[in-house]
């Protein structure tokens, strides 16, 4: 008995584990070193040597079962080592006689499948059957009865059925697991595959590029002038002198990033040198070579690099520093040369059906935008005049400096201005209106460039681009993004794809003035989320005080309850949302987890769940399901505060505290951003943050507590202010229409099942109190100022703010619930109220009647 329960016992459990572990190695070492020539207690072999590693036990015990078992009898050390792995842990090995009936089937399956897939093999030096005897027969048996199709299908049904059995492997989720690595696979062959075409569409591009530009250097060139008199052309026959251009545009580190510099005077020094070693040296004539781009080489390069310069139109000058703009020749008009294809990279080749997900919705279900243009010589002309204008106006109000680049992008061109030494930062931003008058823009906002020493002026394009939702959600940013909570915004100022992570912000607060995009971003924000999560995954709570914002999601398998379109209601919902957090952080807290991610990776491994709760092996709780992130999504919070501001207040700011690790979100949207509507607590527990075009800087600040967004142009154009980060960037909002939302509605309801409500959310509006609509909360705080209204006598909210030092709202809400439950009397103006029962009525230990 003694030994027995030492067995039993942590450190006999080891030591038992130690020696099956030992047992089944050397039964494994026995196998696969078996030689059929060894001499064991059943077979006799004329050569004296034993090759087997165990020796000879180890071959006989080898002998015993490849003769049986074949190659299948590498199963039998491989369970010793599982079993004893597990007894040096301590586990015990639940459901045996079901683990045990898969074992037997799995090593009765085995052999004949080997000796039905291989048959008899050469073994070091002999013939022996792949499933051994037993393997044989058994093929033999079913061959003869069913074929060699049906026997396969049999053999193959009942090794699946073992495996099944004898572990807690699940097919399916392998299978699904295989099913999202081929998928993935075939995502990264794509985008290689893109990648590559792309590049060589880029490399061929510039080879037309400089090739157009060395045939254009046997044309006549562009010149400078000599007292205000064009010089005509004067072919000496000499085309490799060196050589200058007047503006240089050029391409630099950064995307759709031009660069512009001018032409000095050492330039021009350079140049002369070269032209007084030639045969016919003529100082008055400068030749204009055209631009080669960085780092190619071609005819007429033996000479310096040209500088860059704006384009200005002046004749030499006596300055020193630099050479202000050359003139152009008249005749022939010659086109600005410059060497760029385009300011910003083509996208990407479109997809036209792909999935993240069996039932996630394709991408085709949105329209495709419309093509990029291209921007030509003529296109940077007019850029390079802008930026002339800006310094003159700029230099009018005795600001001097000079743009050094500019960005074009699908709705604003960003032009670099650099001011010059002593010039502050003040005084360029200042401009802002000036310069929206003399460049006939709707509005001009300026801004710092982070990390630079020069200042963003962004001009409105005079033809807007139009940014779909398609555009960001068909490409690799979105794609690559593994949050189910994955938003899409829009583009940058530059073009370039805008995503956020929800769970990172992890709440969103969105303001705009009316028709500014805020409803199509709400929509485009919802759409992103459908397109990134399935209902166990994520669900929704949706809040619509104007009744028609949100209806297009009415009846999605998303949705926790229907559409609340009531304010008094959506109040209730909000409070069930704060009860269903607390809920879920009790759930954390059992078993000792610290978020939602936390939670449910140890949900996957059920026996870890069990020691984290510390059950009993003989208890059989079943282990819970998977938490799903939760968004709520409120269109007009605005209405929300006017109908109950205490308590959507109350309930909305205890979420955006604590409700991140739980995975509950909020994206809190209105139209009017107001400091009543967007309090102080509110707007401190909302570090990510929205803002479209508002009617005035107070607003901006309301929302932003900065000034920038009355200077936006409508049309979903915003001003995010990320997580982490202090710094707003300006985005260009996606377009979804009506239609698609309707279709991708649509697929989500034919494919992802019916919405399954819950009826604790409807239930809480059939709670309120007959008296005023108070709701039954639990208060921490009740029972004491029960106490203290039945031994004082006195019930009024100043008495119990004093005593139990509490806020006025709180102490006066606790009175109102003791009126609706009967302990004291109605308000009676001056008079105190009146007590209804008396204090040995009321339990010693109770919680809320």
């Amino acid at each position: 008995m003694q030994l027995l329960e030492f067995f039993r016992s942590r450190r006999g459990g080891e030591l038992a584990g130690i020696v099956i572990v030992a047992v089944g190695i050397s039964f494994a070492a026995a196998i696969v070193t078996y030689h059929p020539t060894d001499s064991s207690a059943f077979y006799t072999s004329t050569d004296t040597q034993i090759h087997n590693a165990i020796g000879y036990y180890g071959a006989t015990l080898a002998w015993i079962f490849v003769s049986f078992f074949g190659f299948a009898s590498l199963i039998f050390p491989a369970v010793l080592l599982v079993i004893g792995w597990n007894r040096f842990w301590g586990r015990d090995l639940e459901f045996f006689h079901t683990k045990l009936i898969g074992f037997l089937i799995v090593s009765l399956a085995l052999p004949p499948l080997f000796d039905l897939a291989i048959g008899n093999v050469w073994l070091r030096g002999s013939l022996i059957l792949s499933g051994g005897y037993l393997g044989q027969e058994i093929n033999r048996a079913v061959t003869g009865n069913l074929n060699t199709s049906g026997a396969v299908i049999a053999i193959v049904t009942a090794l699946l059925i073992g495996i099944l059995l004898a572990t807690r492997i699940s097919l399916a989720a392998v299978f699904l697991a295989l099913h999202q690595k081929l998928l993935a696979l075939g995502r990264a062959i794509s985008l290689y595959w893109a990648r590559i075409s792309e590049r060589r569409r880029k490399d061929k591009q510039k080879e037309a590029i400089v090739r157009k530009h060395l045939e254009k250097a046997e044309q006549p060139r562009l010149r400078l002038v000599s007292g205000g008199q064009a010089i005509p052309p004067v072919d000496d026959g000499q085309a490799g002198l060196p050589v200058l251009h007047g503006p240089v545009v050029r391409e630099v580190a950064g995307r759709g990033r031009f660069q512009i510099r001018k032409v000095t005077k050492a330039d021009l020094r350079k140049a002369a040198e070269a032209l007084s070693q030639q045969e016919t040296p003529n100082p008055f004539e400068l030749y204009a070579a055209p631009v080669i781009p960085s780092g190619s080489e071609g005819p007429g390069r033996e000479g310096p690099r040209s500088a860059p310069h704006p384009p200005r139109s002046l004749a030499p000058a006596q300055d020193d520093t630099e050479f202000e703009d050359p003139l152009w020749e008249k005749t022939p008009q010659p086109k600005p040369q410059i060497p760029r294809p385009a300011a910003r990279p083509q996208k990407q080749p479109r997809r036209e059906v792909k999935l993240t997900h069996d039932l996630l919705p394709p991408v085709n279900l949105l329209a495709e935008g419309p093509k990029q243009d291209l921007i030509n010589d003529e296109v940077h002309k007019k850029y390079l005049e802008i930026g002339h204008l800006i310094e003159e106006r700029c230099r009018e109000f005795a600001v001097e400096g000079e743009i050094t680049a500019y960005h074009p992008g699908p709705v604003v061109t960003t032009f670099e201005f650099k001011p010059s030494a002593g010039v502050k930062y003040a005084k360029v931003v200042n401009l802002g209106d000036d310069l929206a008058l003399a460049l006939k823009a709707e509005s001009i906002r300026i801004e710092r460039i982070s990390g630079s020493s020069t200042v963003g002026i962004e001009v409105p394009n005079k033809k807007r681009e139009l940014i779909t939702l398609r555009d960001i959600i068909d490409t690799e940013t979105f794609n690559a993004s593994s949050s189910f909570l994955t938003l899409a915004l829009g583009k940058d100022i530059h073009g370039e794809p805008m995503v956020t992570d929800l769970a990172r912000m992890p709440h969103l607060l969105v303001a705009g003035a009316t028709g500014a995009g805020k409803s199509v971003g709400l929509n485009s924000m919802i759409v992103s989320l459908l397109y990134k999560a399935l209902p166990r995954n994520l669900r929704m709570l949706m809040i619509d005080p104007k009744m028609v914002e949100l209806k297009m999601y009415e009846d999605i398998p998303h949705l926790l309850h229907p559409i609340v379109t009531d304010p008094k209601l959506a109040s209730n919902a909000l409070i069930w949302a704060v009860q269903e957090m607390e809920n879920r952080y009790r759930c954390l807290a059992e078993v000792g987890v610290r978020n939602i991610d936390q939670y449910n990776a140890l949900l996957k491994d059920p026996e870890a769940h069990r020691r984290a709760k510390r059950l009993a092996p003989e208890d059989d709780t079943p282990t819970p399901e998977q938490m799903q992130y939760i968004v709520i999504i409120i269109d007009e919070f605005a209405d929300l505060m006017m109908i109950a501001p205490k308590d959507v207040e109350d309930s909305v700011t205890r979420l955006a505290q604590k409700a991140r690790a739980v995975g509950i979100h909020l994206i809190v949207a209105t139209q009017r951003p107001s400091v009543d509507v967007i309090t102080g607590v509110i707007k401190a527990n909302f570090p990510s943050r929205i803002s479209y075009q508002v009617a005035s800087k107070i607003d901006s600040r309301t929302i932003l507590d900065t000034q920038g967004s009355e200077k936006l142009l409508g049309n979903g154009d915003m001003l995010f202010l990320p997580p982490g980060t202090a710094r707003i960037r300006r985005i260009h909002g996606a377009y979804v229409s009506e239609k698609e939302i309707v279709q991708i509605v649509d697929f989500v309801k034919k494919n992802q099942g019916e919405p399954k409500f819950l009826e604790e959310i409807t239930k809480m509006t059939e709670e309120k109190s007959a008296v005023d609509g108070i709701e039954y909360l639990d208060d921490p705080k009740y029972d004491d100022a029960v106490r203290v209204v039945l031994t004082t006598g006195q019930a009024s909210a100043s008495y119990l703010q004093r005593r139990l030092k509490l806020g006025y709202s709180r102490a006066a809400r606790l009175i109102e619930i003791m009126e609706a439950n009967g302990i004291v009397g109605p308000s009676q103006g001056s008079k105190p109220r009146d007590i209804l029962i008396r204090a040995d009525d009321y339990p010693p230990a109770s919680g809320q009647i």
